[in-house]
């Protein structure tokens, strides 16, 4: 079926076409169908025509080609997730380092706390005595 610019919204739509309207409101609140644009029309034709005139013999190297692609994209996802996989691995063995670092700067916080406790309970037992 040929598209052709001069046809109306009366013409008949085959089921092979679909025909799109858009819908206006009246000022009455009646709803009628408006006829698509030249513009529109002539893009649903070639949309129409694209879809049912693909090739039929292709050839087994083109489905070797898009194999292939596949193939290609399969490999590099596989490989983005292995190097994904490996950053997560680095930041785990990281954060295990930095946990370590915490533990020992608490305990050195904690000697460093009695150290000052016991050099201000001396000051204290030296005031007494000068006292």
């Amino acid at each position: 079926m040929l598209c052709n610019s001069s046809q109306t919204s009366s013409a008949p739509v085959s089921a092979s076409q679909p025909r799109v309207l858009g819908h206006k409101r009246r000022r009455d609140g009646v709803i009628t169908a408006s006829p698509l644009k030249p513009e529109e029309e002539t893009d649903a034709c070639l949309s129409n025509v694209e879809s049912c005139c693909t090739t039929s013999g292709e050839s087994s190297s083109d489905e070797s080609d898009v194999e292939e692609v596949e193939e290609v994209e399969e490999e590099e996802m596989l490989a983005a997730a292995k190097r994904r996989r490996q950053d997560l691995d680095d930041i785990e063995k990281s954060v295990r380092r930095m946990e370590a670092q915490v533990v020992d700067a608490s305990a050195q916080l904690r000697d460093l706390a009695a150290l000052v406790a016991l050099v201000v309970a001396q000051r204290q037992q030296q005031t007494q005595l000068q006292a």
